[in-house]
């Protein structure tokens, strides 16, 4: 390094020259410090008064007050429209109850359409006979009856005390057996024989005299084979 003011030539690293003592170089500047001052605290403006909400209540109580009695004038209003209609429908048609079905469990299915038919068959058959007056003829026809089914011709004893007689040929088939039953005890026994009246089997024909007692009866026939039979039958009571 050359001295400025000397013009002698010394070290790079010294500040002052050896031979004269000047200053070789200022100083480089120094960046300032800044001191950080602390931002001077202003007071926050102080925030607005809520509005004051005497005038919300006001406007609530004045609104509950004349919803209220609204409120009571709609309900007043519906319950009145309700009465109207009421009074101005029709009145309710009475159910009709289905009539009480008795269980069978010894019934098929064919059984009740089958009775019911042959009943009213037999009612029209019950005649009496002109020439004897006292004679009162229950049965006097053929019948077909389908396997492993039978038919009924109910009847009655009006007097104290009657006999029953006629007469039952096969035509076809292998044979039927009959019974006679009361007509109560049918309904709920049919085909339990502890409960007949009395009991008749053919294969051919078969002549029937027995006494009964004043009741109501069911005169049955039964087919228990397999294939159909066709009876011809004749009965009376006197």
């Amino acid at each position: 390094m050359i001295c400025q003011q000397c013009r002698a030539e010394v070290d790079d690293d010294l500040i002052f020259c050896t031979n004269c003592g000047a200053r070789l170089f200022e100083p480089k500047e120094q960046t300032p410090t800044v001191l950080m001052s602390e931002p001077v605290y202003q007071k926050p403006e102080s925030a607005k008064p809520a509005k004051s909400s005497s005038n919300l209540k006001w406007f609530a109580l004045i609104a509950a007050l004349v919803a209220i009695p609204a409120s009571i004038f709609g309900i007043l209003l519906l319950q009145s429209q309700k009465r109207q209609v009421a009074q101005n429908a029709p009145p309710p048609k009475t159910p009709i109850a289905a009539p009480t079905r008795r269980a069978n469990t010894n019934q098929n299915a064919n059984a009740n359409s089958a009775n019911a038919a042959n009943a009213v068959r037999a009612n029209s058959n019950t005649n009496v006979n002109a020439a004897n007056p006292d004679k009162i003829e229950i049965m006097n026809k053929r019948l077909e009856i389908a396997p492993k089914d039978h038919q009924t011709i109910p009847f009655d004893v009006e007097s104290e005390t009657a006999k029953i007689s006629g007469e039952v040929r096969v035509i076809e088939g292998e044979k039927i057996d009959g019974y006679v039953y009361i007509k109560n005890v049918y309904e709920e026994h049919f085909l339990d024989e502890n409960f007949k009246v009395f009991s008749f089997g053919t294969a051919e024909t078969t002549e029937i005299r027995q006494t009964l007692v004043k009741e109501e009866y069911v005169l049955v026939f039964v087919n228990k084979t397999e294939k159909p039979v066709l009876i011809e039958g004749k009965f009376s009571l006197e």
